[in-house]
């Protein structure tokens, strides 16, 4: 386990949330971005009408990155949207959100993959799939009434971590 981090005193990170909540059997799934995780989280759960189950965050020191990556996440998976930033988190929407991070960590993109879609997201938004990253997730669990960083871990795990 990492040394546990207060997410609000990270001033110089921005962080792509990947945030879930239950209801009967069906796991929904809200991706987004926030510079203020802790006040986000809260934000979500007062609109949400399901307890918030599981936080996990990318995050990087520019925004730049985090809105591109959010944008693309966001047009890659847009036939999954119910509403807003919500998904169903079903195993195979899962298996297809981690191979799409695998693909963006080793920049595995085509210009003609990036020209093909330039038109729906602006190139600066598209600039981070032109390169690799070390992006991972990082779970945040709220201990003593704040949301701290609690572990990271790769896109492997993801799936098991997300389900239990």
């Amino acid at each position: 386990m990492e040394e546990l981090i207060t997410v609000g005193e990270e001033f110089s990170e921005y962080f792509l949330y990947i945030i879930t909540c239950r209801f009967i059997n069906i796991c929904f799934m809200k991706i987004g971005k926030s510079k203020n995780l802790e006040d986000r989280i809260k934000n979500i759960q007062t609109g949400c009408p399901h307890k918030i189950e599981k936080v996990f965050t990318i995050s990087s020191e520019f925004d730049e990155e985090i809105n591109g990556v959010e944008h693309y996440i966001h047009y890659r998976f847009r036939q999954y949207n119910l509403n807003g930033e919500w998904y169903i988190a079903s195993n195979d929407f899962l298996k297809l959100f981690v191979a799409e991070f695998k693909k963006i960590n080793k920049g595995e993109f085509t210009w003609n993959e990036i020209n093909s879609i330039v038109h729906e997201i602006h190139f600066d938004s598209l600039e981070i799939l032109l390169h690799r990253h070390e992006y991972v997730f990082t779970e945040v669990k709220k201990e003593k009434g704040m949301y701290q960083k609690y572990e990271s871990f790769g896109f492997n795990e993801f799936l098991d971590r997300i389900h239990n």
